[in-house]
């Protein structure tokens, strides 16, 4: 049985799980790339819900698509809809992986770091033939995070993967670029994420023969 106790220490750190609020302004950086469509929900804490309509309903909508009007009440060609009930705002990443299931679609999510993009901060864990990628971006002011969403993934990072002009097809997992459609799709077939590793064929040797490009190491 414990008999003294001679010293007794408690910390305690206030946890606040990153999750997207009301409106933020895109970095000017990001924002001349017109790849990110950036609600205006000065309002409320529901940027998340208005993120994914304006990316349910990109294709419908050809004007005023950052105004959180636009998405009201919305009667689109598409019949595309998304389940809000019993969502909880602000949302915080945890959250998102629920929602996924209920809405049966995927959602990767990305976020800012020196006007860099870094991420995915979520990825899904199946991709559904609906899917959506978002930008969460933060206050510098404030602990305050925003959902924005990306309707062209390659525009927004292709120059800080790649000096390369022409064109080049990335992995919305990872942020991997290739050269083909070709081998983006055999990456992603493979489990983005995870290492898959290739083993020898049978009776291969390897050996090294270029003897005459060695030094000798004087002792």
């Amino acid at each position: 049985s414990i008999q003294k106790i001679l010293q007794l220490q408690i910390n305690a750190n206030k946890f606040n799980p990153m999750g997207g609020s009301s409106y933020i302004r895109l970095p000017e950086k990001i924002r001349i790339k017109n790849a990110v469509v950036n609600v205006y929900n000065d309002n409320d804490q529901e940027c998340f819900k208005w993120s994914l309509l304006s990316g349910l309903h990109y294709q419908c909508i050809s004007r005023k698509k950052e105004f959180v009007e636009t998405y009201k009440n919305i009667n689109c060609e598409c019949g595309r809809f998304l389940n809000f009930d019993h969502v909880e705002y602000p949302v915080d990443l945890r959250k998102i992986s629920k929602f996924e299931i209920i809405n049966q679609i995927s959602i990767n999510i990305f976020g800012v770091e020196n006007d860099q993009i870094i991420g995915p901060l979520h990825h899904t864990q199946k991709r559904m033939p609906v899917h959506f990628n978002l930008l969460c971006i933060g206050d510098n002011n404030s602990n305050n995070y925003h959902y924005c969403y990306i309707h062209d993934l390659s525009r927004l990072v292709s120059k800080q993967l790649t000096n390369h002009n022409g064109k080049i097809f990335i992995c919305d997992g990872c942020l991997l670029h290739f050269n083909s459609e070709k081998q983006l799709q055999h990456h992603q077939s493979e489990s983005c994420n995870k290492i898959t590793t290739t083993l020898p064929a049978p009776n291969t040797v390897l050996e090294f023969k270029n003897w005459n490009r060695t030094m000798k190491v004087i002792f």
